[in-house]
């Protein structure tokens, strides 16, 4: 099966309890995008919810940790809001900083 050219965020069990959550985009060096992002958060929720999950690691697929954020694809012109997007608005609304 082919990887989605955003990357994945691959997870799996070890031991009965721990998580590995392994980035995956080794051919932009684990750059994160939104899909990378959104992943990562269910991955973290799965560990926090989970009562048999005890620990999460973790790793980046090849050798890069990572090289940040794909940024036009979180705020360029083609960027998709994200879940944390109408709360920063709520926030900015509040602050005074919208209209």
């Amino acid at each position: 099966m082919d990887r989605h050219p955003h990357g994945q965020v691959q997870t799996e069990v070890v031991d009965d309890r721990i998580l590995v959550m392994t980035v995956d985009r080794v051919e932009k060096k684990n750059a994160f995008t939104p899909k990378i992002s959104n992943e990562l958060a269910a991955a973290y929720t799965r560990l926090d919810d989970d009562p048999e999950l005890f620990v999460g690691v973790l790793t980046f697929a090849g050798d890069h940790t990572t090289a940040g954020l794909e940024m036009p694809l979180f705020f360029g012109p083609d960027a998709e809001p994200g879940p944390g997007s109408s709360k920063l608005h709520q926030c900015e609304h509040l602050a005074g900083r919208t209209g």
